[in-house]
């Protein structure tokens, strides 16, 4: 075993304790072999839902195994009719 994966494992064996979420995190998509690259778009285009209107989705959308868009979607909680009465005040 080289140096730097001795190194790697103790690296991971500390931060499974120092903060497990992250470690959890990792080992998810490092057995999933998902592109890390991927997350920090999710995380923006939630924060971004919750400092703005704070409702909405966050779209992953995929073609032929290829992340092409990750969008967040706001959506505004009206809550109202959509035809008033005509007795109703404009």
């Amino acid at each position: 075993m080289t140096d730097d994966k001795k190194n790697m494992e103790e690296y991971w064996k500390i931060m499974q304790k120092v903060d497990p979420d992250f470690y959890i995190i990792r080992l998810q998509m490092q057995e999933a072999r998902v592109n890390p690259m991927l997350i920090p778009r999710i995380i923006r285009a939630i924060a971004n839902l919750a400092v703005g209107t704070r409702y909405g989705k966050v779209s992953i959308y995929m073609q032929d195994g290829v992340i092409t868009n990750v969008e967040g979607i706001e959506r505004d909680n009206f809550n109202d009719v959509a035809i008033l009465d005509d007795d109703s005040p404009e």
